[in-house]
């Protein structure tokens, strides 16, 4: 795969996902985005709020 390829395939999965989450989001609590899963882990919301 060429780098221009990689690349757009890295825009492709990328724009999958900003469309993918909120739809995934909207069936959880707060508590469940929240949650982290272990005390040194991040939370859905959070890994989501860094990208």
């Amino acid at each position: 795969m060429s780098e221009e390829n990689s690349l757009q395939h890295v825009i492709d999965s990328l724009n999958e996902w900003v469309i993918k989450l909120p739809q995934e989001f909207i069936l959880m609590s707060e508590a469940e985005v929240s949650e982290r899963p272990q005390p040194h882990k991040w939370s859905r919301k959070e890994i989501v709020g860094y990208i």
